[in-house]
């Protein structure tokens, strides 16, 4: 703290890292490479959520490629063991 002319030193302004919020793409790693961030590793094939500024790094020096997100409806599945009721 510094002495000034002020009677009331001001309060320290720290964002809290919980406040900081990147947006995420999904990208998918393109064998031969591994990829990391922030202490993860991402094998070939895998699927990894990072910051678009990273995302978009590795996309084009072709170590992965963008994975979309699908938005298919389930399909409902007919469950064994249960009786189904006559039509």
């Amino acid at each position: 703290m510094f002495l000034n002319d002020v009677a009331e030193p001001r309060e320290r302004e720290e964002q809290a890292w919980s406040d900081y919020r990147v947006p995420l793409k999904r990208v998918r790693i393109l064998p031969p490479f591994m990829c990391a961030h922030v202490g993860t590793q991402y094998l070939p094939n895998a699927i990894a959520e990072v910051p678009e500024a990273i995302a978009d790094n590795w996309i084009q020096n072709q170590w992965a490629v963008s994975e979309e997100v699908k938005s298919e409806p389930v399909k409902e599945t007919r469950k064994r063991g249960r009786r189904t009721e006559p039509e």
